[in-house]
């Protein structure tokens, strides 16, 4: 019994490295990513194959991450209501959300945000571009088309690349469920205590340097 489960955890280790290759991330996200959720496989046969003995060394690290995964999974149980969806030009567009009371982020904080409608599982990271002195009621992203997902998000907001599009809240309830988790990045503005800043951003890299500026 040890052995066969030494084999599926193995195999498990296998297709989640296999799958985590830059090349197999750059052709299909998708594959890389629903294919680490076999990380549950990989530690419950691993417990099965080195015994509990063995095991128990890992055991403290296994709970922590367990926990972190479960509070993680009740924080973002709640939807939030999207306020704006503006495409903007170069491929790129702007969500605005509705901040809940107990959410408080600062410049250069991020999100981890979730679409029902494209994946239930999948969450993907946004710099926050709205400052936290103006945006009291509201947080906003800017997201840039790179990949099969934001691709898919792009176009429910706007069919059309050339004609920039502005949706209001009453359209896009229908269109989106969004789920927001976090935000996490640094707890105070320490950028606050320089008297001179020097910002160096390009592309889409902007976004959380908009905070700092607003």
């Amino acid at each position: 019994v040890a052995n066969l489960a030494g084999v599926i955890s193995l195999i498990a280790g296998l297709l989640m490295w296999v799958t985590s290759l830059r090349s197999v991330r750059k052709w299909n996200f998708e594959i890389f990513f629903y294919t680490h959720q076999l990380y549950v496989v990989f530690v419950l046969f691993l417990a099965f194959h080195v015994g509990d003995f063995i095991f128990s060394f890992a055991a403290g690290a296994i709970f922590i991450f367990m926990l972190d995964r479960f509070l993680r999974f009740i924080q973002s149980r709640k939807t939030v209501d999207m306020i704006l969806a503006r495409s903007l030009p170069c491929g790129t567009f702007e969500l605005v959300f509705s901040k809940p009371a107990s959410l408080r982020y600062n410049a250069l904080s991020f999100i981890f945000l979730q679409i029902q409608e494209l994946s239930c599982l999948q969450w993907h990271p946004f710099s926050v571009s709205s400052s936290p002195m103006e945006g009291k009621h509201h947080l906003s992203v800017l997201i840039k088309v790179l990949g099969e997902w934001t691709d898919k998000l792009k176009s429910r907001i706007s069919k059309n690349d050339k004609e920039p599009q502005k949706l209001l809240q009453s359209q896009l309830q229908s269109l989106i469920t969004a789920s927001v988790e976090g935000p996490y990045g640094h707890e105070s503005p320490y950028y606050l205590t320089y008297k001179h800043l020097v910002l160096v951003a390009g592309g889409i890299g902007i976004s959380p340097f908009l905070a700092v500026l607003s």
